[in-house]
């Protein structure tokens, strides 16, 4: 019996021993990964900056998914796995393990450690509500004691602009702070007591909370570096970072932007895109009170005065004063003189007088010397200027308003020349005409159409020539037959190409110069056709006889001779577009034969005219690469266009296409020009529709047609 009892006692105090020696090794040894993470969590790519912490979490046992597959990293921790966390961190550092059996509610047994252990005061109520970075750093500060949380940074008092002295979590966040397990929520150390913490913030704290290793060191100073809207910048202590905000300083760079109606402070890394919204850095000039009761949005405002006589001619300009309001100070001109006329053919009704009385129609502005409008090309100072606008109101001139700007990305970005633009609400002799689209005229100058025209006389054949595809021509002109080919377009309908009238628009002063430019576009065409066709490679000599050549391949032989990206981006621009006009009438291309030419091959250029698009369906086929419908040939004639026609069955081409597309971004490029423009339409709306209610609302649907046709492309092109 004695044996028995003395066996009993050893084996007792053998058990006291091992669970003291089991208290004496409480630190943090005991947290290991004691069940490597197996990827199971599907929402937790391994790309994510929290993937790491949340595998150790797991495989630490702290944390554990919402379900076997899904770790829920972008939700709010709650109170009830906060106290869980609490109790696995506690005990785990004090025994070494975690040997929580769950009950209902799954967190009861939890809660009740939490008490039983000082964790906790008492027990929480809200537990399925969000928990805040206050109460999780409280609550964590307490599963450790203090040699396991030394401090390894200098964190003065003060230095965390959003924790007070006398808060309830000031001693564990400066705690958490200098332990290197909090470093701040963002630049200023400030903590956001009260915002609440996602499950990923939470794994990532606990990783740092349980291994020394991971802390960070930090230095937090006490102040913090704020920014003006004047652009100077100030350090202040950290703790007066809410009242300096409250005057009016920012923790970050920032600028003032102004329009026509307000003025507001942005950060300076979004002023690009303010800008292209209408914004500028600089205050606007006031809109005088005549014109504002018609004009309520802030868009700029043109102001014509011709002394009260009527604007009705085609080819006599008018001596008129023009000034602009509603523009940043820079932008404003007051009283500029020039001439202004009535321009185009359909869209000024062909000069019917009593048409051109009763309805918009589109104007040329001729200044007497050069002046900058509205900021336009950077700036640029030019003598001409267009008010757009045709029969289809100004509903048309935003349908030309998005093509322009959609053609500045895709055509502008490769260094050749489209004209910028500017809506505005012109007023003529007082009375408002509604809201029209201010463009630069179509013409050569060294700020666009950038070719050298000979000097008044020069006869010289080796000059800059602007040219235009016109089927309203006038001397000098020429005529293209395009081989008198017939050819088969992309979707298999074969015609024979039908001529067209090509207008000289630059300058000329002998017909040699004429049949220069006329033999030199007609020798390119049929190099372009030989080539693409035939597959007979032949060239240019150095008078623009066209003539056999070593090229072996269609690509080098038009390539030659002219300037195929410049042709790619054009047809980009007209296929999104689905413009009627693309082989008849305001289809440009320039060349310049003088020494130093930028542009020695025949180049595409200056798109422009886009009130007859958007034409059929935004899906299910190609357009300006294609021949006309027989039924619109039977109404309208043919407009086809033969050079995009011959090119774009060519693989060659296609691929410089797709290569241009990707390099604009795409639909996706597209899509932006579109949320530039929707912004502006958004913005004007009530300007907008002050001809004509539904104005805004047909804008906004045309431009989802193009977003449609731009997706329907990337399938073709991306």
């Amino acid at each position: 019996m004695k044996r028995a009892l003395t066996t009993i006692i050893a084996v007792v105090l053998l058990a006291a021993l091992l669970a003291s020696a089991a208290l004496a090794d409480a630190g943090l040894q005991n947290f290991s990964e004691k069940t490597p993470y197996d990827g199971r969590f599907t929402d937790v790519p391994s790309k994510a900056w929290y993937y790491d912490s949340v595998a150790k979490t797991s495989g630490y046992g702290l944390m554990r998914g919402k379900t076997n597959t899904a770790f829920f990293p972008t939700g709010n921790l709650t109170v009830a796995e906060c106290v869980t966390i609490a109790a696995r961190v506690h005990s785990i550092y004090h025994t070494g393990a975690d040997s929580f059996q769950q009950g209902k509610p799954w967190y009861q047994v939890y809660m009740d450690y939490a008490v039983k252990n000082g964790l906790l005061v008492k027990e929480r109520t809200d537990c399925n509500d969000p928990v805040d970075r206050a109460f999780f750093t409280i609550l964590m500060s307490r599963t450790l004691p203090a040699e396991a949380l030394e401090p390894i940074n200098e964190v003065p008092e003060g230095a965390i602009p959003d924790v007070k002295a006398t808060g309830s979590c000031h001693d564990a966040m400066y705690l958490f702070y200098r332990a290197g397990i909090l470093t701040g929520y963002d630049a200023t150390g400030e903590a956001k007591p009260e915002k609440g913490l996602l499950r990923s913030e939470a794994a990532a704290i606990l990783i740092r909370l349980v291994n020394p290793d991971a802390r960070k060191t930090f230095t937090l100073t006490g102040t913090i570096t704020l920014y003006n809207p004047d652009g100077t910048s100030k350090d202040f202590p950290a703790q007066k970072l809410a009242e300096m905000e409250a005057q009016g300083w920012y923790r970050y760079p920032v600028i003032r932007v102004y329009n026509a109606v307000t003025s507001s402070v942005i950060a300076k890394d979004r002023l690009e895109q303010a800008l292209k919204q209408g914004w500028s850095t600089e205050p606007f000039a006031p809109l005088p009170s005549q014109f504002k009761s018609s004009t309520t949005t802030g868009i700029p405002v043109l102001s014509v005065d011709t002394g009260g006589a009527e604007v009705l001619s085609r080819e006599n300009y008018v001596n008129c004063k023009v000034s602009a309001y509603n523009v940043p100070n820079s932008w404003a001109i007051s009283n500029e003189t020039g001439g202004i006329r009535v321009r185009g053919n359909s869209a000024s009704y062909y000069g019917n007088v009593s048409m051109i009385r009763s309805h918009q129609v589109p104007y040329r502005i001729k200044f007497d010397s050069k002046v900058s409008m509205l900021g336009l090309n950077d700036g640029a100072k030019c003598k001409s200027w267009v008010l757009m606008i045709n029969n289809g109101g100004t509903v048309d001139s935003l349908k030309n308003g998005i093509a322009l700007r959609m053609g500045r990305m895709i055509v502008d970005r490769d260094g050749y020349y489209c004209s910028d633009g500017q809506y505005v609400n012109l007023f003529l002799n007082g009375k408002y005409m509604g809201v029209y689209l201010l463009c630069e005229q179509q013409q050569v100058n060294k700020n666009r159409v950038n070719v050298a025209e000979p000097e008044d006389g020069n006869t010289n054949v080796r000059v800059g020539y602007l040219v235009e595809i016109d089927n309203y021509s006038e001397e000098p002109c020429f005529r293209m037959n395009y081989e008198g080919a017939a050819v088969t377009d992309v979707n298999g309908t074969t015609r024979t190409f039908r001529g067209n009238d090509y207008s000289v628009k630059s300058e000329t002063f002998s017909q040699a110069q004429v049949d220069y430019i006329a033999k030199y576009i007609r020798g390119v065409f049929r190099i372009v056709y030989q080539a693409c066709e035939k597959g007979n490679y032949l060239t240019l000599d150095a008078n623009q006889n066209v003539v056999a050549s070593s090229f072996t391949n269609a690509k080098d032989c038009v390539s030659a001779v002219a300037d195929v990206r410049s042709m790619a981006d054009m047809y980009i621009l007209y296929e999104l577009m689905c413009d009627n006009d693309c082989g008849e009438g305001s289809f440009y291309m320039c060349v310049d034969f003088s020494e130093g030419s930028k542009c020695p091959k025949l180049t595409f250029t200056a798109p422009w005219d886009f009130e007859w698009t958007l034409a059929g369906s935004s899906t299910g086929s190609l357009f300006a690469c294609a021949f006309r419908s027989s039924s619109f040939i039977s109404q309208y004639g043919d407009r086809s266009n033969p050079w995009f026609i011959v090119l774009y069955k060519q693989g060659w081409f296609r691929d410089i296409v797709k290569q241009r597309w990707a390099e604009i971004g795409g639909a996706n490029g597209v899509a932006g020009c579109i949320a530039e423009e929707n912004a502006l339409i958004n913005q004007f709306a009530a300007d907008l529709n002050r001809k004509d209610s539904y104005t805004a609302d047909a804008a906004r649907a045309n431009l989802n047609w193009i977003q449609k046709r731009a997706n329907w492309l990337n399938g073709l092109w991306g």
